[in-house]
């Protein structure tokens, strides 16, 4: 079995027989998430490079969608990345984190960053 705590940080579409192969995951606290528009996916990743195509996805427990999602700083002179997700605003803590995910590098202030409440970081 699969520890899922190794799966974070990682992107995948299916490629299990008769499923959609379009959806994109994001496994972030063990849960596989789905991006639900290009949008989003866009504003966290800056290409689909990386994304896996797998037929085990049912086996990454399913956490809720990301419908909002935004990635940014709290101020220009801040050197922290936060991503807000669920409500909250939870630090990228090291450039290690930021490439395991993917996540864009160029990130600038971000007014809805500032008004998120602190979360748990990224693991």
């Amino acid at each position: 079995m699969v520890d899922m705590a190794t799966l974070n940080g990682r992107r995948y579409r299916s490629n299990a027989p008769g499923e959609d192969p379009s959806p994109v995951y994001l496994v972030i606290d063990s849960q596989r998430r789905w991006i639900v528009d290009q949008a989003i996916y866009d504003g966290l990743f800056p290409d689909t490079d990386g994304i896996y195509s797998e037929t085990f996805l049912e086996d990454i427990p399913r956490g809720p969608d990301i419908d909002d999602a935004v990635l940014g700083r709290i101020a220009d002179d801040d050197p922290n990345v936060y991503l807000g997700i669920d409500g909250r605003r939870r630090l990228v803590p090291n450039i290690a984190t930021r490439d395991r995910y993917h996540f864009r590098g160029d990130v600038g202030p971000s007014a809805r960053i500032a008004t998120l409440i602190d979360g748990a970081p990224v693991p």
